[in-house]
């Protein structure tokens, strides 16, 4: 009887310390600045949506911030560029999502790329999941026929909550007719700053690769490459 008690109390902590691993949060330690000017310009290295859509800068670019980094399954990643602007990935049971925010102490909630990153249906960049990786029945590599996201992805984002509320709410307005503006303040102009982030997945490993299943993300690296003023 005690060993069985044993066996059954070993199995529940093991299943509370793997919900912990699985809930850990990875930051990132250096964040390295430069000067630079726009690379957006001449090549603008967006989807055909985005930059017919005029989500490309539209702020004076004058340095990036890069950093490198690495996630596992479950994990939150982390790292904060500057002051009130932070760089996430958010988990799912696929892979992450990629997020700008604006404090560490919260849950990456309030993505300030979301409403500014077209596509606004089907595959969007901000979403990194095993299967994009994969071809249609998850036997091998996705060969391109596939037409989804690959190892670059680019996102944009604005710079605060309140700008974050103003696109958020043309998005609803826009696709769902709902929360749009009275008629005094749809004459009302308000500039939104912006602009744009580059991720590049440098080493992947993908799980469930079993055939007609999805795959997962067990754990990747990455580069992060963030535009910003000057100042």
């Amino acid at each position: 009887m005690k060993s069985s008690y044993r066996w059954v109390h070993i199995v529940f902590f093991g299943i509370i310390g793997f919900g912990l691993i699985a809930c850990q949060t990875t930051n990132a330690n250096h964040v390295s600045c430069e000067s630079a000017s726009n690379p957006f310009d001449d090549n603008p290295a967006m989807s055909e949506s985005e930059y017919k859509g005029g989500y490309f800068p539209n702020i004076q670019i004058g340095r990036v911030c890069e950093f490198n980094g690495q996630v596992a399954k479950g994990q939150v990643y982390k790292q904060e560029i500057m002051k009130d602007l932070v760089f996430c990935l958010k988990p799912d049971e696929l892979g992450w999502e990629i997020a700008i925010t604006n404090s560490l102490q919260n849950d990456c909630v309030d993505n300030f790329s979301v409403p500014v990153t077209p596509p606004w249906h089907g595959e969007n960049p901000i979403f990194i999941g095993g299967y994009q990786f994969r071809n249609e029945d998850n036997t091998g590599e996705n060969d391109g026929s596939v037409n989804v996201p690959q190892k670059t992805r680019g996102f944009n984002f604005v710079f605060n909550h309140e700008d974050y509320e103003i696109m958020q709410s043309a998005y609803r307005c826009t696709y769902w007719n709902i929360d749009c503006p009275t008629e005094a303040l749809s004459n009302t102009k308000v500039e939104v700053y912006r602009s744009r982030g580059i991720l590049t997945i440098t080493d992947l490993n993908l799980g469930n690769l079993m055939p007609n299943e999805r795959a997962w993300i067990e754990s990747m690296k990455f580069q992060v490459k963030i535009y910003l003023p000057a100042k």
